[in-house]
């Protein structure tokens, strides 16, 4: 039975001939940016932002994904999801982090 993705699934619709888990429980739009990197305990890490929407149920509204990969370990891989809420909270957050580390590394000088 075919499903209704989300309108910004950039992931192929199952069907008869190919099977869900090609699709997996989320429909994921493409990145929204560009790639990030960012270095954590276990080494350089790739951060992705997306959207994402449960899939086939849509039962949650579209939230916005951080998808974490690790670099050295695939395996590690994580992904955290968030309201548009949260999302804009956090954005805030990481500029006003940004402006005060400015701030610190100007006042080295």
């Amino acid at each position: 039975m075919e499903h209704e993705c989300s309108p910004f699934c950039d992931l192929p619709v199952p069907t008869s001939t190919a099977p869900d888990d090609a699709h997996g429980a989320w429909c994921v739009s493409q990145p929204v940016g560009r790639e990030i990197l960012a270095n954590t305990d276990t080494g350089p890490t790739e951060i992705t932002i997306d959207r994402v929407q449960s899939w086939p149920t849509h039962d949650e509204r579209s939230l916005i994904r951080l998808d974490l990969e690790p670099l050295a370990h695939p395996v590690l891989h994580s992904a955290a999801r968030l309201t548009s809420g949260a999302a804009r909270q956090l954005a805030a957050t990481l500029i006003h982090a940004a402006d005060l580390t400015d701030e610190l590394t100007s006042g080295d000088a």
